[in-house]
Protein backbone atom coordinates (compact mmCIF):
# COMPACT_ATOMS: atom_id res chain seq x y z
CA UNK A 1 0.00 0.00 0.00
CA UNK A 2 1.31 3.43 -0.95
CA UNK A 3 1.91 5.82 1.94
CA UNK A 4 0.48 9.33 1.59
CA UNK A 5 2.48 12.33 2.67
CA UNK A 6 0.92 14.37 5.39
CA UNK A 7 2.42 17.82 4.87
CA UNK A 8 1.16 20.48 7.22
CA UNK A 9 2.35 23.93 8.13
CA UNK A 10 3.76 22.54 11.38
CA UNK A 11 6.14 20.06 9.76
CA UNK A 12 7.53 22.25 6.97
CA UNK A 13 11.13 23.35 7.21
CA UNK A 14 11.21 27.10 7.86
CA UNK A 15 13.57 29.76 6.54
CA UNK A 16 15.05 29.92 10.03
CA UNK A 17 15.83 26.18 9.92
CA UNK A 18 17.88 26.63 6.75
CA UNK A 19 19.68 29.66 8.18
CA UNK A 20 20.40 27.73 11.40
CA UNK A 21 21.77 24.85 9.29
CA UNK A 22 24.34 27.19 7.69
CA UNK A 23 25.11 29.02 10.94
CA UNK A 24 25.93 25.75 12.75
CA UNK A 25 28.49 25.00 10.02
CA UNK A 26 30.02 28.50 10.25
CA UNK A 27 28.85 29.23 6.69
CA UNK A 28 25.95 31.55 7.44
CA UNK A 29 27.83 34.38 9.13
CA UNK A 30 29.50 36.25 6.30
CA UNK A 31 32.95 37.42 7.33
CA UNK A 32 33.44 34.75 10.00
CA UNK A 33 34.77 31.18 10.05
CA UNK A 34 35.89 30.03 6.59
CA UNK A 35 34.84 33.29 4.87
CA UNK A 36 37.67 35.37 3.42
CA UNK A 37 37.64 39.03 2.37
CA UNK A 38 39.07 41.61 0.00
CA UNK A 39 38.55 45.34 -0.28
CA UNK A 40 37.56 46.18 -3.83
CA UNK A 41 37.23 49.53 -5.51
CA UNK A 42 34.41 50.09 -7.98
CA UNK A 43 33.89 52.81 -10.58
CA UNK A 44 36.37 54.94 -12.50
CA UNK A 45 38.13 55.81 -9.25
CA UNK A 46 39.48 52.23 -9.23
CA UNK A 47 42.24 53.19 -11.70
CA UNK A 48 43.74 55.71 -9.27
CA UNK A 49 43.03 53.43 -6.29
CA UNK A 50 44.99 50.53 -7.83
CA UNK A 51 47.62 52.75 -9.49
CA UNK A 52 46.93 51.36 -12.96
CA UNK A 53 45.84 52.67 -16.35
CA UNK A 54 44.11 49.70 -18.02
CA UNK A 55 41.36 47.24 -17.17
CA UNK A 56 43.77 44.36 -17.79
CA UNK A 57 46.09 45.67 -15.07
CA UNK A 58 43.13 45.78 -12.69
CA UNK A 59 42.19 42.21 -13.62
CA UNK A 60 45.60 41.02 -12.34
CA UNK A 61 44.85 42.48 -8.91
CA UNK A 62 42.38 39.64 -8.26
CA UNK A 63 44.57 36.68 -9.21
CA UNK A 64 44.53 35.45 -5.60
CA UNK A 65 41.00 34.14 -6.25
CA UNK A 66 41.54 33.10 -9.88
CA UNK A 67 39.78 29.84 -10.80
CA UNK A 68 38.30 29.67 -7.30
CA UNK A 69 34.60 28.74 -7.20
CA UNK A 70 32.43 30.05 -4.41
CA UNK A 71 29.69 32.22 -2.95
CA UNK A 72 30.39 35.93 -2.55
CA UNK A 73 28.86 39.02 -1.00
CA UNK A 74 29.41 42.74 -1.43
CA UNK A 75 28.92 45.02 1.57
CA UNK A 76 29.12 48.78 1.90
CA UNK A 77 32.63 49.50 3.23
CA UNK A 78 32.92 48.92 6.99
CA UNK A 79 29.17 48.28 7.36
CA UNK A 80 28.51 44.56 7.68
CA UNK A 81 24.82 45.33 8.13
CA UNK A 82 24.49 46.82 4.62
CA UNK A 83 24.67 43.94 2.15
CA UNK A 84 24.70 45.11 -1.46
CA UNK A 85 24.67 41.82 -3.36
CA UNK A 86 25.14 38.06 -2.90
CA UNK A 87 26.09 35.83 -5.81
CA UNK A 88 27.93 32.70 -6.94
CA UNK A 89 30.70 32.06 -9.43
CA UNK A 90 32.90 29.31 -10.82
CA UNK A 91 35.70 31.88 -11.09
CA UNK A 92 35.64 34.61 -8.44
CA UNK A 93 38.34 36.76 -10.05
CA UNK A 94 36.34 36.93 -13.30
CA UNK A 95 33.15 37.79 -11.43
CA UNK A 96 34.88 40.59 -9.48
CA UNK A 97 36.20 41.92 -12.78
CA UNK A 98 32.75 41.75 -14.43
CA UNK A 99 31.12 43.69 -11.58
CA UNK A 100 33.93 46.25 -11.68
CA UNK A 101 33.34 46.79 -15.42
CA UNK A 102 29.62 47.14 -14.73
CA UNK A 103 30.34 49.78 -12.07
CA UNK A 104 32.39 51.72 -14.66
CA UNK A 105 29.55 51.33 -17.17
CA UNK A 106 32.09 49.71 -19.51
CA UNK A 107 30.44 46.32 -19.99
CA UNK A 108 27.66 44.10 -18.77
CA UNK A 109 23.95 43.62 -18.60
CA UNK A 110 22.11 46.98 -18.39
CA UNK A 111 20.32 46.03 -15.15
CA UNK A 112 23.60 45.31 -13.36
CA UNK A 113 25.31 48.38 -14.80
CA UNK A 114 22.48 50.48 -13.42
CA UNK A 115 22.65 48.78 -10.02
CA UNK A 116 26.43 48.71 -9.54
CA UNK A 117 26.98 52.30 -10.68
CA UNK A 118 25.42 53.37 -7.36
CA UNK A 119 28.12 51.55 -5.37
CA UNK A 120 31.40 53.10 -6.39
CA UNK A 121 34.56 53.45 -4.39
CA UNK A 122 35.65 50.88 -1.84
CA UNK A 123 33.37 47.97 -0.99
CA UNK A 124 33.99 44.92 1.18
CA UNK A 125 33.97 41.67 -0.80
CA UNK A 126 33.55 38.47 1.21
CA UNK A 127 33.89 35.05 -0.37
CA UNK A 128 33.49 31.46 0.66
CA UNK A 129 35.36 28.91 -1.48
CA UNK A 130 32.71 26.28 -2.08
CA UNK A 131 32.34 23.30 -4.38
CA UNK A 132 34.20 22.50 -7.54
CA UNK A 133 33.66 23.34 -11.21
CA UNK A 134 31.07 20.57 -11.67
CA UNK A 135 27.29 20.84 -11.95
CA UNK A 136 27.04 19.49 -8.38
CA UNK A 137 29.27 22.38 -7.27
CA UNK A 138 26.89 24.79 -9.03
CA UNK A 139 23.91 23.34 -7.16
CA UNK A 140 25.67 23.53 -3.81
CA UNK A 141 26.67 27.17 -4.34
CA UNK A 142 23.14 28.08 -5.47
CA UNK A 143 21.57 26.57 -2.35
CA UNK A 144 23.91 28.46 -0.03
CA UNK A 145 23.43 31.66 -2.07
CA UNK A 146 19.63 31.50 -1.77
CA UNK A 147 19.71 30.88 1.99
CA UNK A 148 22.12 33.81 2.48
CA UNK A 149 19.88 36.05 0.38
CA UNK A 150 16.98 35.26 2.71
CA UNK A 151 19.13 35.98 5.78
CA UNK A 152 20.89 39.18 4.60
CA UNK A 153 18.28 40.66 2.22
CA UNK A 154 20.79 42.32 -0.14
CA UNK A 155 19.88 45.79 -1.44
CA UNK A 156 20.18 44.77 -5.11
CA UNK A 157 17.86 41.81 -4.62
CA UNK A 158 15.14 43.91 -3.07
CA UNK A 159 14.97 46.52 -5.84
CA UNK A 160 13.48 45.68 -9.20
CA UNK A 161 16.35 45.40 -11.65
Amino acid sequence: MEEKLNITHENLISNEDFIEFLDKRMLGNIGEGPWKSLTICHGEECFEHYGVTTYQQIRRKFESVKNLAGVYAYFIKNQKTECIYIGVSKNLSERIYQHLLESCNAWGHPRYKEAFKNYRGEVDFYYLPLGDQSKDGDYLRSIVEKILQVKYKPILHSIKL
